[in-house]
């Protein structure tokens, strides 16, 4: 079994954050997934390198692993620095949004509802509209407040509470 933990706030252990799931080693694709970890793992060392990658689809698998890195941990929100924030954001605008039907790959769809987004940050979730899918609507809004009301915007980074 594969399994994800986060240290817990209070610093003397590890927990399983909700809704990451273990991996059984003996599926198919465990393999794979391993893999797709140690991708995760190196954008976490190295957030620079990872999100300076040749392929926009590496950046974009980055950018998911540090939203998920720095938005996963109960704790106080800091904004990250403006220059890791804007490639993190502009790598999450030029990925694939489509939804893994098995819900197992991150995708943009939750790596915009990861960020925490609300009106104060000038962004507004687009509706549902027939005939179209919903990850790809919720992709174009999402690039053009980048653009737009988002432009200056800067991640908060969840970090533990100072103890007083």
């Amino acid at each position: 079994m594969l399994f994800f933990l986060t240290k817990h706030p209070d610093g003397g252990f590890y927990a399983m954050p909700s809704l990451i799931e273990p991996v059984d080693a003996r599926s198919a694709d465990f393999a794979a997934q391993v893999q797709c970890v140690a991708k995760a793992l190196a954008a976490a060392a190295d957030p620079a390198r990872a999100l300076a990658a040749a392929k926009a689809e590496d950046r974009f698998e980055a950018a998911l692993a540090l939203i998920t890195r720095y938005r996963l941990s109960d704790g106080e929100a800091v904004p990250l620095a403006a220059d890791e924030s804007r490639l993190i954001l502009q790598a999450l605008a030029e990925g694939d949004w489509s939804v893994d039907p098995k819900g197992v790959r991150l995708n943009g769809f939750s790596g915009i509802y990861r960020l925490g987004l609300s009106e104060a940050d000038g962004w507004k979730a687009p509706g549902a509209k027939p005939n179209e899918e919903f990850a790809e609507t919720t992709r174009k809004a999402f690039v053009a407040w980048l653009a737009g009301p988002g432009k200056d915007y800067r991640i908060k980074k969840v970090v533990p509470k100072q103890a007083k």
